[in-house]
């Protein structure tokens, strides 16, 4: 093994440590004393929560908590407030009218990264149903689009600096199991990269949609509930680099409120704001976290899209935080081989090739050289990066 590539996996394992969530147990109790459970069990959660927080190191209160679907299963997600981004309820005991609440919290105490200067963009395809028939009960055959819009709206609206465009096409496994391979990444890649010029792009696949039942034994009797689950695996794929940084499956149940014979209206409120509708938020939710994780201290890239007479257009303009007098530096995508293998492309910074911003609009930007014939070795579809950001 070469030098450079101990580099390389040295650098993928820093990555991925730099990614990894932050976990931290807490605990809580609570005489309920008569009160209301409900009341009790979500006031229980939020000081579990704040404990798990003081471990951390961190300090939240428990008004400072916001929960969304805490009555939800034994799931939570809350919306990130400060250093705290997620909890989960791990278990719940009632003993001598007392009740005892164990939680685990992400809880982000440092980003470890400086953030990119422009925003991203990332490109959401439609979410695959790997097996239609589960979707006959309730006849959610439509489930996968409306996955798709939601999970566009959950990320444009939690993750800063990002910009996710949805497009109505589809990207078929050839073995959902397995994941992507490598033709089939190059070939998607290469597709998605001059069609659309997004750095981002993300799959998915809703994996299981199947219904169940449930019995818990009481004292003189037992309950029987239906139950459905709802799991998705996601691909997060870097178009530039031709590489998935992300590839990632999520589980949650739930109860299912409906009839099995009747459609539901994947439309109503009435079905988002059931136990499984809910569920299915959360779950995206929880994924645009991970997303957030996976892209925030990556490089930003913007691509040359046409020539002009004295320079480039690039496919970033004010909307992204360009401002005339930037300064860029020209980057291209570089594949080696070893022996007779091709390895998987990587970005390459080229010295002395600063391109200077001198006009822009909301989404493009024209760029000059800064010194003259650095213009000659760009070409269209290269890649331009902040002179700020360190290579």
């Amino acid at each position: 093994m070469d030098i450079k590539t101990i580099l390389i996996v040295i650098l993928m394992g820093w990555c991925n440590l730099a990614y990894s969530e932050n976990w931290f147990y807490g605990q809580a109790r609570m005489s309920i004393d008569g009160a209301d459970l409900d009341a009790v069990r979500e006031l229980t959660i939020k000081n579990a929560i704040s404990d798990a927080s003081y471990r951390a190191g961190a300090t939240i209160s428990s008004e400072e908590i916001v929960l969304d679907g805490v009555l939800v299963g034994s799931k939570v997600i809350l919306q990130t407030q400060g250093y705290l981004r997620r909890a989960e309820v791990l278990s719940e005991d009632i003993s001598n009218g007392v009740l005892t609440v164990n939680v685990r919290a992400d809880i982000l105490v440092d980003e470890g990264c400086r953030k990119t200067k422009y925003g991203k963009r990332l490109l959401v395809s439609q979410f695959v149903l790997m097996d239609p028939k589960q979707a006959a009960l309730g006849q959610l055959f439509d489930i996968g689009t409306h996955v798709t819009k939601r999970m566009q709206l959950q990320l444009n609206s939690h993750i800063e600096q990002l910009n996710a465009h949805l497009i109505n096409q589809s990207f078929d496994l050839n073995d959902a199991n397995s994941g992507f391979q490598w033709p089939e990444l190059v070939r998607n890649s290469e597709y998605l990269e001059r069609e659309y010029g997004h750095q981002y792009a993300l799959f998915g696949v809703i994996r299981d949609l199947s219904l169940f039942t449930q019995t818990k034994d009481k004292i003189f009797s037992k309950q029987t509930k239906t139950r459905r689950s709802f799991t998705i695996r996601i691909y997060l794929l870097d178009t530039f680099s031709q590489n998935i940084i992300l590839e990632q499956s999520y589980h949650a149940e739930a109860d299912w409120s409906f009839s099995l014979n009747d459609p539901v209206d994947l439309q109503s409120s009435l079905f988002w704001q059931s136990d499984f509708g809910m569920a299915i938020a959360n779950t995206l939710g929880n994924a645009a976290i991970d997303i957030d994780d996976a892209i925030k201290c990556s490089k930003s890239y913007a691509q040359i899209i046409a020539p002009t007479d004295s320079g480039f257009i690039i496919n970033l303009g004010a909307s992204h935080g360009v401002q005339v007098g930037d300064i860029l530096n020209l980057n291209k995508r570089v594949s080696e081989y070893s022996g007779r293998i091709l390895s998987k492309p990587y970005i390459s910074h080229q010295k002395d090739s600063e391109f200077k911003v001198i006009s822009l609009n909301s989404e493009t930007s024209v760029i000059y050289p800064v010194k003259i014939g650095a213009s000659l070795s760009a070409r269209v579809f290269d890649f331009m990066s902040s002179a700020e950001q360190k290579h």
